[in-house]
C-alpha cells in the first residue's frame, strides 16, 4: 500500500512553472502595490461600511504571507534545488545562465529541475495550506485507470 498517490513528476513540474510564471507575478505584485488612503472631498477620511481600503489591506497582507509561504518551501529543499528554484523563478536567469551555474549537462539540468519543481510542490503543499487550502497542492497525479487501459489496448 502506498502512502500517497504516484505523482507525475514532468506534469508536476509544469504545474509549478505554470504558478511561478502567472499566480507568483500576480501575488508578488499584490503584495507590494501600496494602498492609498481613501478621503472624501472634504479631506476626511471616507469611514462606510464597505470599506474598500480594509479589502485591499487584507489581500496585500494574504498576498504577502503566501509569498512568504512560497519563500519557506524554497528553503525546505536541498541545495541544488534551492539553487535552481532561486535562480529561475526569483532571479528570472534564462535556462542557459542556470546550467552553466549549476555546472550540469542540458538533459542533467531538466531532470535537476524537474526534480525541484517537485519538491517544491511538497513543500508548497503543506505550507501554504493554510491560505490556499486545496489550491496549494501543485501535484498532479498519475491516473493508474488510464494507465490499466493503455495497457490493456497494447495487448
Amino acid at each position: 500500500m502506498l502512502l500517497f498517490d504516484e505523482v507525475d513528476l514532468q506534469k508536476t513540474a509544469i504545474n509549478v512553472d505554470d504558478f511561478f510564471q502567472g499566480d507568483y507575478n500576480r501575488l508578488q505584485r499584490m503584495a507590494t502595490v501600496s494602498t492609498l488612503k481613501a478621503t472624501s472631498y472634504d479631506g476626511v477620511a471616507s469611514s462606510g461600511t464597505d470599506n474598500p481600503l480594509e479589502g485591499r489591506y487584507v489581500k496585500r497582507a494574504w498576498a504577502t504571507q503566501v509569498i512568504e509561504a512560497v519563500t519557506n518551501s524554497i528553503e525546505a529543499c536541498d541545495e541544488m534545488s534551492k539553487t535552481i528554484l532561486k535562480l529561475k523563478y526569483q532571479k528570472h536567469f534564462q535556462t542557459w545562465q542556470i546550467v552553466e551555474r549549476v555546472n550540469y549537462s542540458g538533459a542533467g539540468y531538466d531532470n535537476l529541475r524537474i526534480r525541484a519543481c517537485n519538491q517544491f510542490a511538497d513543500a508548497f503543499e503543506v505550507v501554504a495550506e493554510p491560505l490556499l487550502g486545496e489550491n496549494s497542492d501543485l501535484h498532479v497525479y498519475k491516473n493508474i485507470n488510464e494507465d490499466i487501459e493503455k495497457i490493456g489496448n497494447l495487448q
